[in-house]
C-alpha cells in the first residue's frame, strides 16, 4: 500500500513538475521562516535568565526619534535616581554604561567591551565571582574582569590587586 502511495507521489511530480517546485520553495521559506522565529524567541526567552529575583529587574529605555529614523536608546543617568526616589518599590537602581575601550596593563593591550557601572550592581544582578572580594566595587578604581580577560592581561598570574589601564 505505501508503495503505491509513493509511485502515484512520483508521477504527480513528473507530470505536475512546476507546481512541485513552487510548493517545495514554498514549503521551504515557510520551515525557514518558522526556525528562525523559534530561535529569535529561544534567545529572547533566554537571555540573563542566570539571575536571581529575574521578574524584579526592570530596564529603561527610551525611543528616540531624530533625522536618522527611530531607535531604542538606554534612559538618562538621572532617570534611575529618580525612580529610586520617586518610588519605594524601586529598592535598587543601577546604572550601566557600555562601550568599547582600550584595556591594558604594562605588557599587553586589547581593545573589549566594558561595563562601567555604579558600585550596588551586585545587588541587582549575581554575577558569580570567583576570587576576589564582592565588597570591594564600593572602592573608587576598583573593578571586576571576566576570566578570559583575566587570562589575555595576565596569563597565568594573579589578576588581584592588579592595575589595569582604562583608556
Amino acid at each position: 500500500m505505501l508503495l503505491s502511495y509513493l509511485t502515484i507521489v512520483l508521477r504527480n511530480l513528473q507530470r505536475h513538475r512546476f507546481y512541485a517546485l513552487l510548493n517545495l520553495i514554498g514549503l521551504s521559506i515557510g520551515v525557514s521562516c518558522f526556525l528562525v522565529a523559534a530561535i529569535y524567541t529561544h534567545k529572547q526567552l533566554s537571555y540573563n535568565t542566570q539571575h536571581e529575583n529575574l521578574d524584579r529587574i526592570y530596564r529603561v529605555v527610551r525611543e528616540v526619534t531624530d533625522s536618522g529614523g527611530t531607535r531604542f536608546d538606554i534612559g538618562t543617568r538621572a532617570v534611575g535616581s529618580y525612580l529610586a526616589d520617586a518610588f519605594p518599590e524601586v529598592k535598587h537602581a543601577v546604572k550601566i554604561l557600555n562601550r568599547p575601550m582600550f584595556v591594558s596593563t604594562e605588557l599587553r593591550g586589547f581593545n573589549e567591551m566594558v561595563a562601567v557601572s555604579t558600585p550596588n550592581i551586585r545587588e541587582v544582578f549575581t554575577y558569580p565571582l570567583v576570587s576576589g572580594d564582592p565588597t570591594s566595587l564600593a572602592t573608587p578604581g576598583s573593578a571586576f574582569i571576566t576570566e578570559y580577560l583575566a587570562s589575555k592581561l595576565f596569563g597565568d598570574q594573579d589578576p588581584i590587586g592588579q592595575p589595569v589601564r582604562v583608556d
